[in-house]
């Protein structure tokens, strides 16, 4: 399965902005000298907001750090492998000149040589 790593980078950064979101609210809550009862209670749930981008994000970092990997390795070594062997235009079974488009050139030599 093929995934697209400008994907895997643009959901790990809307992961990690939502977590960023969450800290900065969570921290801004546990400034408070005197936290209301409300106040308490969103700390908690904003405590499991942090914490689940948090994974996430780690999550998507292993993916990213292995499609770099493959990528990597398709760039080096992947020049031949990468298409499967030569293409088949380069290939041709058909040894007569005639009918492979050989030069004019090569053909005026091949006439010649061939008479004695």
């Amino acid at each position: 399965m093929r995934v697209d790593i400008k994907q895997l980078r643009q959901a790990r950064a809307n992961k990690a902005k939502d977590g960023k979101t969450a800290l900065e609210q969570l921290n801004a809550l546990q400034g408070n000298a005197n936290p209301t009862e409300a106040e308490t209670a969103q700390v908690g749930e904003l405590e499991t907001k942090v914490d689940a981008p948090g994974a996430e994000v780690a999550e998507l970092d292993k993916q990213i750090s292995a499609e770099e990997k493959k990528l990597r390795r398709t760039a080096l070594f992947g020049s031949s492998t990468a298409l499967g062997g030569p293409a088949l235009a380069t290939v041709v079974n058909d040894i007569n000149p005639e009918r492979t488009g050989g030069s004019p050139a090569l053909r005026s030599l091949r006439s010649q040589s061939a008479t004695p």
